[in-house]
């Protein structure tokens, strides 16, 4: 698999409709991604609306907030199995998303540094006063 990634930024946002509506909106970033594996090849373009106008230091927060997504996401399909969850219907799978975020944020709002947060969640289920402190915030 190989990929790339390419960085645009104009500060020319005269076209944009209600632009004055966003306070300090100074500029439009595109990112333009693409994935090749084997034969087949995805290109994938993302804007952003953003008050900075240095390309670098726009390219840099993007980079940051994906990798934080990526970060969640691998958390969520490793420790929650979510890759491997059943395919709901409707509002449930918007439900069970915000459950499992919710959880998440609970078991890493602990302070253990010395548990991951898989041993963290399977500790929360099996002893009841530590489910009590990660959900309440008590110390037993």
């Amino acid at each position: 698999m190989t990929a790339g990634v390419s960085y645009a930024l104009s500060t020319k946002i005269d076209w944009l409709d209600n632009s004055s509506d966003w306070t300090g909106l100074s500029a439009v970033a595109m990112v333009e991604s693409t994935r090749i594996i084997g034969e087949d090849s995805h290109t994938e373009r993302r804007y952003y609306l953003t008050s900075l106008t240095d390309l670098p230091i726009v390219a840099q927060y993007i980079r940051s907030h994906w990798a934080i997504e990526n970060s969640q996401h691998w958390v969520l399909d490793v420790t929650f199995g979510e890759d491997r969850s059943v395919k709901l219907e409707k509002n449930a799978r918007s439900n069970k998303a915000l459950l499992t975020r919710t959880a998440l944020n609970l078991l890493r709002d602990r302070d253990d540094t010395k548990l991951s947060v898989k041993r963290r969640r399977i500790r929360a289920s099996q002893n009841l006063d530590y489910r009590e402190q990660v959900l309440f915030g008590r110390v037993l």
